[in-house]
């Protein structure tokens, strides 16, 4: 209109602005006629693909999506979609955004707020978060800018705000170590589906990689907690953090009780990571020899000829994108040879040239980072109840049994704490009734409301009360089954659907909680079982590569639970050291329940699972040790070995064994006595006791031949005297040759004093000397009862006195004691018979053995004055290991402990001080070694002393608990 010779005041618009009609035809002065005052402030944004950390330098490339919302106060526009891509011979804009606003300063806000919310993701460089950082400044909120205003940003260097260093670095580490497993996993998964067989060396739960961020590198160790879960490490501080892998190709991280959306793209320089709406460059380590192209272009010219010298900052080339010449810089200096020519079309990452540098120790480093990861707390926030950190601890358990790394101490303490806590059945099945309490038939939920209602009263009472109140778990089923049955009958099915989950917390607990607790452990310990046992020696298989070929046939279709079992069996060290600690802390209180999974970890043949193996063959003979010992119990019971003479009871002597003086047999008879096989039988006639096999703990090995030949019939006689018929003695060799230990079930017979007429402890007594000094033994065992007190000495030869001059002669002792109060009153009733023995053989005797047996009692571990005052100065006695309980008076009377059920360690201090007390009278006796078995929880308690010649005083041995045989030193 201006160009048609309108006057101003006669064009519509200008009226407006000046508040005038626009269709008026009236003069008014534009100069000195006030405007309107704007309506609203307009910011707008053009969203262009350039990088602004390096200077907005254009770049092109693929889009993967474009995200914009517009709201009431912002709408904008794009020229591309999710799919399509920038050219490098394009405009680099491809968006164009506006926010209004009652007042700059809203629209300010406005824009911000759509900047945030608008995701370009792609190869593409966008100057979004950069725009939003710039519209933040106080130079441009408080409308402080100029024509230059930019420039000066670029050349301060301003870069746009980015993630926290500690996310980037946790996100990076985590993102690479799923995306390697991933590869490595389907790696492995691609050679078993060819029929090959994999490398060994694939590791899928340890990684370890070096991020540059920023010219600071940073050294990470990640290891897989689980399909999703992983610990990320930095110089010792560690993070947990789960990322899961999102439809679109990137990552859902849970990192510190928060959320964030992570996504990468590979460039040129490195990696491009965007949290949110945020970005950084994870870089690849600085190689100032290779000059690449950072993006999409051509090469125009070479402004340097090839195999000349440049130096640092020096313009080697031009390149064209996307309508522009930039020029490219030499980073160090050195000698330039190019790799493409002139007008060649350049990819992103693609040589250009390389460099033979002048320098290479100035090219500049990345500093490594050496401080520590801040704070941080789980990836999800967990809530404290019992029965969440159970379900968290043993998934943890199984995660470990998965072949995942989790801290195995933490994780067992926190699964038994949370089993020994009462109220995790109650708060299980409350869990599991407010999902189905909607559905459920009128009446039946305030039935079942009513007993728990009950059981957490109960709960609520005093300490005690709690520890006593068991979950009514049988009641619950009850109810629950009443209920299904009185439904119509095309109901019930229905109903017992939606109640199973209560069913199966009330079954899982109806047994009390050791029985709920058993079957936890069984459960994780069945998983060890499941894995390990595919991985053992059989039929020609011995390296692991075949193996893993023989699962791979036996799971033709699912190479996928191949991939499940190896790395279950990588994670095999990690996976001992949970399953020692469970039998040591769980099984070995009672590990009868557990026989089934004993055997099967005893019969585990592999080098690796060793440790294990023998752990678990230890506890199936101690769960086995109860039956032995009704066994061998059974057995003594049976034999009349004593004959009642001149009002005392004396042995029988054996057939295989004479007089003081008779020869020792020979090896050949001696291995001749024993017998191989499973026990199936027991004594007397035709009563047999079937068993199942146990070969392989060899246990009952040998103790077949304890059934009564058929040739002979053996009389019986009471336990107090009688005759000694050929089948008796056929037991008694049995039980003196066999391969079973049965050396723990005499013992614990012998401490056992519950037989009141003492018959089957002196048949124990006699057995157990006779086995343990086999063949060595040249005379019966003389037993002679004192009171409450037994006393046995014997001859026997010597074997280490072989091939010297010294006499092969020895004596030893046995003293049966109810308390250690009498072990000084006992000591001189075994010095008497030792020297009556002697003297009747003939021999002076020098280094004796002496074995005391503690029978189990209130007062066993009672002391004397003496040895109470040694207990009470703390610290070792005889070199034994202190024990923290008995350092204080106030622990130790004269009376024993006050602990009803001593340790093993609390039973060795208290040996070693009436040991020591007793020092002088030992030593008088010329005792060289003294064996004490005293009762303990599960099976006796063995501790050696040996004389000492440099010290004169016993020293405590600890070879000598695992021996039966206890040899004097000389």
């Amino acid at each position: 209109m201006i160009g048609m010779a309108i006057p101003l005041w006669r064009i519509p618009g200008m009226r407006a602005t000046f508040s005038k009609d626009p269709n008026g035809t009236d003069y008014f002065d534009t100069n000195t006629t006030p405007q309107r005052l704007p309506q609203k402030h307009v910011v707008a944004v053009r969203i262009t693909s350039e990088n602004a950390g390096d200077g907005f330098k254009p770049t092109a490339g693929r889009v993967d999506e474009v995200v914009f919302k517009p709201t009431p106060e912002v709408w904008g526009y794009f020229s591309i979609k999710g799919g399509g891509g920038i050219h490098e011979y394009s405009d680099s804009q491809f968006g164009h955004l506006f926010a209004s606003g009652p007042s700059r300063e809203a629209a300010i806000r406005a824009m911000v707020v759509a900047l945030r919310d608008v995701r370009v993701r792609g190869e593409i460089h966008t100057i979004i978060d950069y725009a939003a950082d710039m519209l933040q400044s106080p130079e441009f909120v408080n409308n402080k800018i100029h024509t230059g205003w930019l420039d000066s940003r670029i050349a301060a260097n301003v870069k746009a705000e980015r993630p926290p260093w500690h996310l980037s670095v946790i996100g990076a580490a985590a993102v690479r170590a799923h995306e390697a497993s991933a590869c490595k996993a389907a790696e492995y998964l691609g050679y078993l589906s060819k029929g090959q067989l994999p490398p060994p060396d694939i590791s899928l739960v340890y990684f370890q990689d070096d991020l540059v961020i920023d010219d600071i590198k940073y050294h990470v160790k990640v290891i897989r907690r689980g399909p999703f879960t992983f610990n990320v490490s930095v110089n010792n501080t560690a993070v947990d953090v789960v990322a899961r892998k999102l439809g679109d190709g990137g990552f859902l991280l849970q990192v510190d009780g928060e959320s964030h959306v992570l996504h990468t793209e590979e460039e040129a320089m490195g990696t491009r990571l965007v949290m949110d709406t945020l970005s950084c460059i994870i870089a690849k380590e600085a190689d100032p020899s290779r000059l690449v192209a950072l993006s999409p272009g051509k090469l125009v010219r070479q402004l340097i000829k090839d195999g000349e010298h440049v130096e640092q900052g020096q313009v080697f080339a031009e390149v064209e994108v996307m309508k522009m010449m930039m020029p490219l810089l030499c980073p160090a200096a050195g000698v330039i040879h190019f790799q493409v020519t002139e007008g060649a079309a350049l990819s992103a990452g693609e040589l250009i040239a390389r460099m033979d540098l002048d320098d290479p120790s100035k090219v500049k480093r990345a500093e490594q980072f050496n401080g520590e990861l801040p704070p941080l707390g789980p990836p999800q926030v967990y809530s404290d109840r019992v029965d969440h950190r159970f379900t968290q601890a043993l998934n943890a358990a199984k995660m470990i049994m998965a072949g995942y790394n989790y801290p195995v101490d933490d994780i067992l303490e926190e699964l038994v704490s949370c089993l020994d806590h009462p109220a995790l059945p109650l708060l299980q099945w409350h869990q599991e009734f407010s999902f189905v309490e909607s559905r459920m038939p009128p009446g039946l939920a305030a039935k079942l409301e009513a007993v728990t209602a009950e059981h957490e009263q109960a709960l609520g009472g005093s300490t005690a009360d709690r520890s006593n109140t068991e979950f009514p778990g049988r009641q619950l089923i009850g109810i629950i089954k009443g209920a299904v049955e009185a439904a119509p009958e095309n109901e019930q099915a229905m109903l017992q659907q939606q109640l199973e989950p209560l069913a199966r917390v009330a079954k899982a607990h109806s047994r009390g909680p050791e029985e709920y607790a058993r079957s936890i452990v069984q459960e994780v310990l069945s998983m060890f079982a499941g894995v390990e046992e595919k991985f053992q020696s059989s039929s020609g298989l011995t390296t692991e590569q075949e193996m893993i070929d023989a699962l791979r046939k036996s799971y033709p279709n699912d190479h996928q639970a191949v991939l499940d079992l190896v790395i279950s069996h990588q994670g095999l060290n990690h996976k001992m050291e949970l399953v020692k600690r469970i039998l040591s802390t769980l099984v070995l209180p009672n590990p009868v329940p557990y026989r089934a999974l004993l055997r099967r970890f005893a019969a585990l043949s592999s080098k690796a699972t060793a440790e294990v193996a023998l752990r678990a063959q230890q506890l199936l003979e101690v769960s086995l040790l109860a039956d032995l010992r009704a066994v061998v119990a059974r057995a003594l019971s049976g034999l009349d070995m004593f004959a009642e003479a001149d009002g005392k009871l004396s042995p029988t002597v054996s057939a295989n064994v004479g007089s003081i003086f008779s020869p020792q047999p020979s090896g050949d008879q001696a291995g001749a006595a024993a017998a191989a096989g499973t026990l199936t039988g027991m004594l007397g006639g035709s009563t047999v006791v079937p068993r199942k096999a146990t070969v392989r703990e060899g246990v009952f090995s040998g103790l077949n031949s304890l059934m009564a030949p058929r040739s002979v019939s053996p009389h019986r006689h009471s336990s107090t005297g009688g005759a000694i018929t050929p089948a008796v003695e056929h037991k008694i060799e049995t039980l003196v040759a066999a391969p079973a230990a049965v050396e723990e079930a005499l013992a614990s017979l012998i401490v056992d004093n519950q037989d009141k007429y003492l018959a089957l402890q002196y048949r124990a007594l006699v057995t157990y000397v006779k086995r343990i000094y086999y063949p060595f033994l040249l005379c019966e065992p003389q037993v002679n009862q004192h009171g409450s007190m037994l006393a046995a000495s014997w001859m026997f030869d010597d074997p280490r006195t072989a091939e010297t001059s010294a006499k092969r002669q020895n004596v030893g002792a046995f003293l049966v004691l109810t308390s250690l109060k009498e072990l000084s009153k006992g000591l001189q009733v075994v010095a008497a018979a030792i020297s009556s023995l002697a003297s009747q053989a003939g021999v002076h005797p020098s280094g004796s053995i002496l074995h005391v047996a503690v029978c189990n009692g209130s007062d066993a571990l009672a002391v004397s004055d003496g040895a109470a005052k040694l207990l009470a100065t703390g610290g070792p006695l005889l070199g034994c290991e202190a024990e923290e309980s008995f350092s204080s008076v106030e622990l130790i009377t004269s009376s024993g402990p006050r602990s009803p059920t001593a340790t093993p360690k609390q039973i060795t201090q208290v040996v070693a001080a009436a040991v020591k007390d007793a020092s002088s009278l030992l030593k008088a006796m010329k005792v060289g070694t003294v064996s004490v078995l005293a009762a303990a929880a599960l099976m006796p308690v063995r501790n050696g002393f040996v004389w000492d010649m440099e010290e004169q005083a016993y020293k405590f041995e600890p070879y000598l608990r695992q021996v039966n045989r206890v040899k004097a030193n000389n």
